[in-house]
């Protein structure tokens, strides 16, 4: 009895082993996932360090504006002949846009030209004649008929100069049938396609504004204009470091320039616009967008800026995420300077042209290489 007992203990011992083997990892990769796959580098935004103005900068909502805009109008009556450009496409100054057929100016050139020649034979020979009767005995000729000559060559005259008005007007016409872009910079949607008539009453064919360079313009309050204009009136060359910040908080390099204040305050807002001036090469500035404009001073010192979300706080102070050549994350200290606005200065603790994580701080571990996005 105590054999047959002691059979079932091992039996029972044996299945409680094999149960818990198979609770335990085997060590085998399960079906569908690889063995031993590691996980891909954390992906992270970095930025590169540079030098940049330090001074808290006075942000304000602007509209950028084309400092020229031309609506393409027909000057004379016709059939668009042809549309001879690309919408939405780059354009110069006399490039050509639309023909109108100009079959019938060039013939009414044709006849002001022949009734030119006509004229000019009259006059001819009116003063022809004029020159007989001078030049006969004053006995041979009465005042009468001399009279009339003279009053015969200066009808001819001016008829010829009538005649030369009517040619000159026919070729402005004939000119006008070729319409041409008057500034350089980008033509919109063609409003008028090819086969329709149109007369100078038909409104605008299409738009060409000019994009580079471009304006921005936005309203200074009453008490900060009187302050910055008794500032730089007092101070003969002065011009503050003004950037302009896009839509998606891109912000520009070229800096812009003031182009002129208006001359009156705005009395619903106790505003006044200021115009200014910034090079546009990219196009990323857009006619009746809205962006902000950044002015601060321009004789402030250079310092490291850096997004105040890249910068981590612990109990032994601040640190940035670095990544060096081979993308291998590392911390740096840093001690800081002022916020301005959304950046953080750096006082020390980092150097020029290193790249700093901005975005994805989360999945970062020092010495773990990382996925570059650049900003």
């Amino acid at each position: 009895m105590n054999k047959i007992m002691w059979i079932i203990a091992v039996l029972i011992a044996a299945s409680v082993g094999f149960w818990m083997r198979g609770m335990l990892p085997s060590g085998k990769a399960e079906a569908g996932r690889p063995a031993g796959r590691s996980m891909p580098p954390p992906s992270v935004r970095v930025m590169t360090t540079q030098l940049e103005n330090a001074s808290l900068a006075k942000a304000y909502i602007a509209r950028v504006e084309p400092i020229q805009e031309v609506r393409i109008t027909a000057q004379v009556e016709g059939m668009i002949q042809e549309v001879h450009f690309q919408e939405g496409a780059r354009v110069e100054r006399g490039d050509l846009l639309f023909t109108i057929d100009p079959a019938p100016y060039e013939a009414t050139l044709t006849q002001r030209t022949a009734e030119l020649e006509q004229a000019s034979a009259t006059l001819n020979r009116a003063e022809k004649y004029l020159e007989m009767l001078r030049a006969a005995e004053n006995r041979s000729v009465s005042k009468s008929d001399l009279d009339t000559a003279e009053a015969n060559a200066a009808e001819g005259r001016a008829r010829v100069k009538i005649a030369e008005a009517t040619v000159q007007q026919a070729k402005i016409d004939v000119g006008f049938t070729q319409i041409t872009s008057p500034i350089q910079g980008r033509i919109g949607q063609a409003l008028i396609t090819r086969g329709n008539v149109v007369s100078p009453a038909s409104g605008a064919l299409a738009t060409v504004i000019q994009v580079d360079p471009i304006r921005v313009v936005f309203g200074m309050p009453d008490a900060e204009y009187l302050t910055a204009f008794d500032h730089y009136s007092n101070n003969p060359g002065y011009k503050p470091d003004i950037r302009v910040k896009l839509a998606n908080g891109m912000t520009l390099e070229d800096p812009g320039e003031i182009e002129f204040d208006d001359n009156q305050m705005n009395p619903k807002t106790g505003t006044i616009d200021i115009r200014l001036r910034f090079p546009n090469p990219r196009r990323l500035l857009v006619a009746n967008n809205f962006v902000t404009i950044l002015v601060s001073e321009a004789d402030t010192p250079q310092k490291i800026l850096v997004p105040s979300e890249a910068v981590v706080h612990d109990t032994d102070g601040a640190y940035v995420w670095t990544v060096d050549a081979d993308n291998m994350s590392s911390q740096a200290r840093v001690n800081l300077g002022a916020v301005i606005g959304t950046q953080q200065v750096i006082e020390s603790g980092l150097e020029l042209g290193v790249r700093v994580v901005v975005a994805g701080l989360q999945n970062i571990r020092p010495g773990v290489a990382v996925s570059i996005i650049e900003k």
